[in-house]
């Protein structure tokens, strides 16, 4: 009796999923990277996390390369995403993660590194051959659970530069055709793999059973993440324009303080300029009066303090006149009805 495999290909991931379902696949890297996060899933030891292998496409090498920044396979999928010639819709999608495995019986039977190196290299090149390596923008082997499994992330791009899934994914009875096409390309390689199609044992890989949670609790992890830091990124912004506010407002009171200042010192210099002015105009004219000499031998001053010693006697002598003449009522009754001798 020869041994099974599986290959599962439920998940559809939109762009929106891609990171949270990075940091499940690539965990290795993460806790490489000191950024590790706990996973829900309890199959998981984390003590052997690190035996975990992620590599990300190279256009450049034609190869897989050691992953070390979750952020390379996302500049991977973009890249593959570029080479499609019509506009992306928003609902796309734009990768089928892979879970790749053989029966746990097999590992049981075939303890050597070598032999299970080879298995691994053996299940990617059947995944290379039947969705294009170029399209398999990561690939990594998961130690750290009970059974070893390979995560492939098929993004679907066409010969033709179309992004649809549906050309390898058309219907059941052509992911049918896949599992039988595996089970044939590993028997050829040397594998004892039974031919006949069986219901997979509880020990296959299905993302969307226990993965999958994990995924999506991650990925509302990073969004619940994304909307902190958006939230505290505009409150930083908020922050300095009111502090740049501010600034601003303390230099135009510094300005007009300043400017009032230099405007208070300028009325001060101009009454102190007006009074000096004043006192020049009063002591010139009384030296001009001083210094003016008239025929008579006097000065103008003379003349001037001569007059306003007159105003006074003028003033009186008016007056006088004003009087009526005694001389009118001699020995007559005044106006009023009375003698000058009353």
């Amino acid at each position: 009796m020869g041994f099974s495999l599986s290959f599962d290909a439920s998940v559809k991931a939109k762009k929106g999923d891609v990171r949270g379902l990075l940091h499940h696949v690539a965990r290795d890297v993460d806790k490489e990277q000191g950024r590790e996060v706990r996973h829900s899933n309890e199959l998981i030891d984390g003590s052997r996390t690190a035996d975990n292998e992620t590599g990300v496409w190279d256009d450049k090498t034609g190869d897989w390369e050691a992953c070390t920044d979750t952020r390379q396979i996302e500049q991977a999928l973009s890249a593959r995403l570029a080479t499609v010639t019509k506009p992306l819709r928003k609902d796309a999608v734009v990768l089928r993660p892979l879970i790749i495995q053989l029966d746990p019986e097999w590992y049981a039977a075939h303890q050597s590194e070598d032999e299970r190196d080879q298995a691994a290299l053996d299940m990617m090149e059947w995944a290379g051959k039947t969705f294009g390596r170029q399209n398999l923008v990561y690939v990594s082997r998961h130690q750290d659970e009970s059974n070893e499994h390979l995560h492939m992330g098929f993004c679907p791009v066409t010969e033709d530069g179309r992004l649809s899934q549906k050309d390898w994914f058309s219907s059941p009875a052509r992911l049918r055709e896949m599992h039988q096409d595996f089970r044939e390309f590993m028997r050829d390689k040397g594998y004892d793999i039974e031919l006949e199609r069986r219901k997979p044992g509880k020990h296959a890989k299905r993302l969307s059973e226990s993965e999958y949670k994990d995924f999506a609790e991650l990925e509302k992890k990073q969004r619940e993440i994304a909307t902190r830091e958006a939230q505290v990124a505009e409150r930083e912004r908020e922050a300095r324009e009111r502090a740049a506010e501010a600034v601003r407002r303390a230099q135009e009171a510094r300005e007009a303080t300043q400017e009032a200042k230099e405007a208070g010192e300028a009325l001060r210099a101009a009454e102190e300029a007006y009074k000096a002015a004043e006192g020049r105009l009063q002591g010139g004219v009384y030296d001009w009066l001083k210094g003016k000499q008239l025929k008579n031998g006097h000065t103008l001053m003379d003349a001037y303090l001569a007059e306003q010693r007159k105003q006074p006697q003028q003033q009186a002598a008016a007056a006088r006149r004003q009087l009526p003449d005694e001389r009118l009522y001699a020995g007559q009754a005044r106006p009023s009805g009375r003698s000058l001798g009353d």
